[in-house]
């Protein structure tokens, strides 16, 4: 491993934590190393709300994900599911004059880490962050001690069943492309 591998540009708060880790992967060494971590969760409410309140000072909106509690985790999950299937609909069964109209509404990232970060660009969601320090009371911790903010979450359901209605909305116009494409002559 490189010696600077700390000064380097990083792709988020979760390559911070597995870099460090990665050569000892490689190397067959347990995972005991200090600076290890195997899970993103934090595990204390204090831990997670400055973390949190870092990531936002930082801009960090690559880390956003591992920030948020399992409940968002699973809101955006869900979102992710949502717009890649809208994406692929809008893909095999648009004219593509229309394809970068209804592609506009959606996120074309297919891994839930990338997707967070895209939608936090677009929803600006570090900067209201910087704005309004995020509250102890907005820090979710479950019985399992994994800790996440839970600010967004109103926000994230209401995008879930956005979502929803706009991917209804892109299967009924692909259905009739297709009603289209058939009824013209050949």
């Amino acid at each position: 491993m490189r010696a600077d591998w700390h000064r380097r540009p990083r792709a988020g708060y979760a390559a911070a934590m597995v870099r460090p880790c990665a050569s000892s992967l490689l190397l067959g060494v347990a995972l005991a190393q200090p600076g290890c971590r195997q899970d993103p969760w934090h595990h204390s409410a204090q831990a997670a709300l400055g973390a949190l309140e870092h990531a936002a000072r930082r801009g960090d909106v690559d880390g956003i994900y591992y920030l948020l509690d399992e409940r968002s985790r699973w809101s955006i999950a869900t979102l992710a599911r949502t717009h890649g299937e809208a994406v692929r609909t809008i893909e095999q069964a648009f004219p593509p004059s229309a394809r970068p109209q209804a592609l506009a509404r959606f996120v074309g990232a297919t891994d839930e880490p990338a997707f967070a970060a895209e939608l936090a660009r677009r929803r600006h969601w570090l900067e209201t962050l910087r704005a309004s320090s995020p509250l102890p009371g907005q820090i979710r911790c479950d019985a399992w001690k994994r800790c996440g903010f839970t600010g967004l979450e109103r926000e994230l359901g209401e995008l879930v069943e956005n979502a929803t209605h706009h991917l209804a909305s892109v299967k009924d116009s692909a259905s009739a492309y297709e009603a289209g494409k058939r009824l013209e002559p050949r």
